[in-house]
């Protein structure tokens, strides 16, 4: 879970996280993720 919320929120980028050992999959799948994945600043919202 904690490898999901980090690559959705734009802190690591899917690739990296293969690098790592924190994220298994084809060549093919990691490039999809890394284009679906809009490259950004990662934003915390928080509406206290």
């Amino acid at each position: 879970m904690q490898t999901l919320a980090t690559m959705f929120l734009g802190y690591k980028r899917p690739s990296y996280l293969e690098k790592v050992e924190r994220l298994q999959g084809n060549a093919m799948a990691i490039g999809l993720l890394e284009d679906i994945i809009p490259i950004g600043i990662p934003t915390f919202i928080d509406y206290f």
